[in-house]
């Protein structure tokens, strides 16, 4: 073997040395870079959740902020309001001292006027006092002799009522007088006329007082009058018989009862006033007046 070819050996077999040493560091290195990659990886994981962990909390800080920032310009709005609704109260209220103030001055002066006038006032209330004390003394002799007029008034009208009664009874009583005189001539005309003949009887008064009332009244073509009562002959009434026809207590005349029934009756009226009888007029027998 030349010298050569040992070198060359020599040399392959370093290099051989050389190179294994270098592919175990190699080795070692790449198992710890690969660790170190893993961890780089993990704690790289790591810082981007926390990054968008901290992009979030940014987020939300800003939305917060924005928040804050909204409801602080809606707060200054609300205070410009405020302020400017001061602002203009004050002018308000600044106009109403000017006003206020321009009263007071006349005011002053009204009182000037009226303390000047209070005098015045006083002698003229005085005179006032005066004339009033003597008007009520006018006033209780007006009273006194009211009283005694009032008085007097009722005395009259007891004596008017009683003279109205005694004049509805004259009037009731003149009433059947001229009837019995009728009846009379008519019976004496009858006599002289036909003798031998009955006269119609006349007619008569009730012997029991029976109170009723007018419920239909019937005028005819020749001026006659005929009504009709709420009694009959379960009342007591009879054919013939004579009833007193008052309204509102004044007395209007008489009726003749022609026909009776059990509970109504109507006859023919002799009015001696000249006034309208009418439905719910009162009658009265001779011996109920």
């Amino acid at each position: 073997m030349s010298v050569l070819s040992k070198i060359f050996v020599v040399l392959v077999s370093v290099l051989s040395v050389i190179l294994v040493s270098v592919m175990v560091t190699f080795v070692a290195n790449q198992e710890n870079w690969k660790a170190q990659f893993d961890d780089m990886r993990s704690q790289m994981n790591v810082a981007e959740q926390s990054a968008v962990v901290a992009s979030q909390e940014r987020d939300a800080a800003l939305a917060n902020v924005a928040a804050q920032l909204a409801g602080a310009l809606e707060t200054e709005n609300t205070l410009k309001d405020e302020l400017r609704q001061k602002l203009s109260d004050i002018a308000q209220s600044q106009a109403e001292v000017s006003r206020l103030r321009l009263e007071i001055i006349n005011l002053k002066a009204s009182n000037a006027k009226l303390a000047s006038s209070g005098e015045i006032l006083a002698r003229t209330t005085e005179r006032q006092r005066d004339q009033l004390i003597d008007t009520r003394q006018e006033l209780d002799k007006t009273k006194t002799n009211l009283i005694a007029t009032v008085d007097l008034a009722e005395r009259h009208s007891t004596k008017i009522e009683i003279l109205e009664q005694e004049l509805r009874f004259n009037q009731e009583r003149l009433t059947e007088l001229i009837d019995e005189n009728t009846e009379l001539i008519d019976a004496v005309q009858r006599a002289g006329l036909t003798p031998g003949k009955l006269a119609t009887s006349a007619p008569r008064p009730s012997t029991i007082p029976i109170d009723g009332s007018i419920t239909m009244v019937e005028k005819q073509a020749d001026g006659a009058v005929y009504v009709q009562l709420d009694v009959g002959r379960n009342d007591g009434v009879e054919q013939n018989m004579k009833f007193l026809v008052h309204q509102d207590w004044q007395f209007l005349g008489t009726m003749v009862i022609d026909l009776v029934d059990h509970n109504t009756a109507s006859g023919r009226m002799t009015l001696t006033e000249q006034r309208l009888v009418a439905a719910g007029d009162r009658v009265l027998s001779g011996s109920s007046q």
